[in-house]
């Protein structure tokens, strides 16, 4: 195989990822861009966003202008009755890595969760994985002025 071969290969390789990754970006942001209601983009959010950036699991807090505080709205199945159950549960801003994230606005990168201490399974384990290892808790802006 010549060189110029495997480079046009090689150039239509990414090109097709390039094309399916636009694709799926795409899709992805035509779908939270048309909820209208919170628990409903929080309901796409937590399903989408682990398959477009290829975690296991994601939790989303979100900041309660009125209060100050951060909350979720968890969304799961009922194992005996098979009803959907939202609520809302809030936190306080100043606790655990998402607290420490929330007023610092800052990337927050852990490879080992267990000997970290400033890590609160109760707040920064949303998913409530078993085996938490690596994670990453990161701000998300709702404009360009910077407001969380």
């Amino acid at each position: 195989m010549t060189q110029s071969l495997t480079l046009k290969i090689t150039y239509q390789l990414k090109n097709e990822s390039l094309k399916r990754e636009m694709l799926t970006s795409m899709r992805f942001y035509s779908e939270i861009s048309s909820t209208r209601s919170l628990k409903e983009l929080v309901t796409i959010l937590n399903s989408s966003l682990p398959e477009y950036l290829g975690f296991k699991s994601t939790g989303i807090l979100i900041k309660d202008k009125t209060t100050n505080d951060m909350f979720t709205i968890p969304i799961y199945k009922d194992d005996a009755s098979g009803n959907v159950i939202t609520s809302i549960i809030k936190f306080p801003q100043n606790m655990g890595i998402s607290g420490l994230v929330f007023n610092s606005s800052e990337i927050y990168v852990c490879n080992n969760a267990s000997q970290d201490r400033k890590f609160s399974n109760d707040i920064d384990n949303l998913s409530s994985l078993q085996d938490l290892r690596n994670f990453i808790i990161f701000p998300i802006f709702s404009d360009l002025k910077g407001e969380k």
